[in-house]
């Protein structure tokens, strides 16, 4: 069972979800507490997992990749063999960079990025489509907002009080 948190580790992981380069006396003004401690909370999120790590974000037009799509795959058979078959062939497909194994109308969610639809329909042609895939369908990504999760209504249940 993760540890609780309490309000300065909310103050500080809100902080860092919002600017994960912000300096240690910018956040330890802000979370009300000293550097000290701010550097001793951190490496404790970071050990008991509450953090999993740090990342650049692209931006992907920049790149090159001006087409996002979101493409849902339903199997003809969902067994855990075909299932763990298939993760393991989109962790081959650099087009993909996520992919969720969901239940409902479908098997998988795919995010797609790419320059355009040909090389969409490439993708799709030579590196997704198997036998063992009975439905593709698609939807294209025509505006990104990004939002950033927001711990400030952190559930009692994972809080200390």
């Amino acid at each position: 069972m993760p540890s609780k948190l309490d309000e300065i580790d909310v103050k500080i992981l809100n902080c860092l979800l919002r600017d994960p380069r912000i300096t240690t006396t910018e956040l330890s003004y802000k979370a009300c507490t000293t550097k000290k401690t701010l550097v001793n909370r951190i490496n404790k999120l970071n050990d008991t997992g509450y953090i999993k790590g740090y990342a650049v974000e692209l931006d992907l037009n920049k790149v090159g990749k001006k087409l996002s799509a979101f493409t849902a795959i339903t199997l003809k058979r969902t067994s855990t063999e075909n299932i763990n078959m298939f993760r393991e062939r989109m962790k081959l497909v650099p087009e993909v960079i996520e992919c969720y194994h969901v239940n409902g109308l479908c098997d998988f969610i795919l995010k797609i990025v790419v320059s355009d639809m040909e090389e969409y329909c490439t993708c799709l042609e030579t590196k997704i489509s198997v036998s063992e895939i009975e439905t593709i369908r698609t939807d294209f990504v025509l505006h990104e907002d990004r939002n950033v999760m927001d711990l400030s209504n952190l559930s009692k249940k994972w809080a200390r009080t």
